[in-house]
């Protein structure tokens, strides 16, 4: 029987062990921090729940949906209210919803007549031939849709997405979906009429917990139990014979709840027939690899491929502090428009239940390739660079009742243009190694939904 040991327990690792551990295998997940989950973060202050990481999931897979039934979660969703669907775009200093029809966009003073009047020619487009040299999204999309559609649809998204640059991130890789739809039916629009054949789809709905986000990975290390070992360091990791031999060690508290506590350590060693690793790709060739210099050397690549750094932001507000409706899900600012934050999304407009009637609640996104020096800026002025914005845009009057800020340094890894060479890289250590598994957004995606699913199925590549 396979006996598999995961390194890192994000939201991939976690899932890949409770797959791997409800098909019977022996499962061992370390993990270096006290509490599971990566990014996904959920903390408590003065009664309002703040998202560290992702604070919503799209649910549109119904592997993903059986999963919170098998974890009964189900119970404890909460959808974006009906309320909050509208998605502001910022053109020439004024928030404009984002048409979501045909007669809004026709109507939209989002884009000219021109613009609108360009989109007609996409279906007699001719698909980017098969040799020729990659795309960037840039260019797919000012190719097939023009640039007026890339300036204020596609680049707000993207940065809402990767908070990257379009002009570098490749269209075959950071929007796989996309670039397939064009090389198989010749359009997008022709595609749009085609059914497209996943028996796994659901209609989509954006949710959260009751509890926040980290309800889902803490469920997930609730169901493991033992097999996952926390504060936990992997010092040792080689290879013989087919066997991976690990060696960790575990720090303890023996009164956890004191300040005069003491940390214990304990140190394990195990051997294994599997080996997966889910952490950071630029983590990866630093392991302890025990003469495993070839190991090293292979994944060394993936130390170059470009993350970039986010800081959130989340703040309170009276109510009667904001004139704006915010009515709708958030905004996002095109890099046209040349602001120093990514968007803004409107968490009590989405969910309304988790947050007092008497408040407002924004969380702000700034950083990624448009703000890289945002990993080097304290947090004062942070919140003084987001308040100058949001003071504009939505007509506030008072200051925050409090905030709450949060660094990602290395947050988003871009699919940028020559990504294949790390697809590559990954293949053929996982040739050289035989057991050895590379998983993670840096390889699958970076949405959740893509994360959850490259752990589940794990189960395909064990068996």
């Amino acid at each position: 029987m396979p006996n598999i040991a995961i390194i890192g327990a994000g939201i991939t690792g976690l899932s890949a062990a409770y797959a791997l551990k409800k098909r019977g295998h022996s499962v061992t997940l370390i993990e270096k921090n006290s509490i599971p989950g990566g990014v996904i973060q959920t903390i408590s202050e003065k009664n309002c729940l703040i998202e560290l990481g992702p604070s919503t999931l799209q649910l549109n897979d119904s592997r993903i949906l059986n999963l919170l039934q098998e974890l009964n979660l189900d119970n404890q969703i909460i959808p974006t209210s009906p309320g909050a669907q509208k998605r502001f775009i910022l053109k020439n200093n004024q928030l404009l919803p984002l048409p979501n029809s045909l007669k809004s966009f026709l109507t939209t003073p989002l884009f000219s007549i021109k613009a609108k009047l360009r989109l007609l020619k996409e279906p007699w487009i001719p698909k980017n031939i098969k040799n020729a040299s990659p795309e960037s999204l840039s260019q797919f999309f000012t190719r097939r849709l023009g640039q007026e559609i890339l300036d204020y649809a596609v680049d707000p998204f993207v940065s809402g997405i990767y908070a990257g640059d379009p002009n570098k991130l490749s269209i075959q890789h950071a929007f796989p979906k996309l670039y397939n739809l064009e090389s198989t039916h010749g359009s997008l629009f022709k595609a749009a009429f085609k059914k497209q054949k996943n028996p796994h789809k659901l209609k989509t709905q954006t949710i959260t917990f009751q509890k926040g986000m980290a309800t889902l990975p803490l469920k997930l290390a609730e169901h493991l139990k033992n097999d996952l070992h926390l504060n936990s360091t992997v010092t040792s990791i080689s290879h013989t014979n087919n066997t991976w031999q690990l060696t960790w060690e575990t720090q303890k508290s023996n009164q956890p709840s004191s300040p005069l506590s003491v940390s214990l350590s304990s140190t394990h060693s195990q051997n294994f027939t599997h080996l997966i690793l889910t952490l950071p790709a630029n983590q990866l060739s630093t392991l302890p690899f025990h003469n495993l210099s070839l190991l090293s050397q292979t994944l060394s690549p993936l130390q170059t491929i470009e993350y970039t750094p986010i800081a959130v932001l989340t703040q309170v507000f009276n109510r009667t502090a904001i004139k704006h409706p915010l009515d709708g899900f958030g905004m996002l600012l095109p890099s046209k428009e040349n602001r120093n934050i990514l968007g803004t999304l409107f968490t009590s407009s989405m969910f309304p239940n988790q947050t007092s009637s008497d408040f407002h609640v924004l969380r702000t996104f700034i950083g990624g390739t448009r703000f890289p020096i945002i990993s080097n800026l304290d947090k004062k002025t942070i919140e003084s660079i987001v308040s100058q914005e949001l003071t504009k845009l939505l007509s506030i009057s008072q200051e925050p009742i409090f905030s709450h800020v949060h660094q990602w340094n290395s947050a988003i890894p871009q699919y940028n243009l020559g990504y294949d060479q790390f697809f590559h890289t990954m293949e053929n250590a996982e040739k050289l190694f035989p057991g050895l598994y590379i998983m993670g957004n840096f390889r699958t995606g970076i949405s959740l939904p893509q994360c959850i699913l490259a752990g589940l199925n794990s189960t395909e590549l064990i068996n």
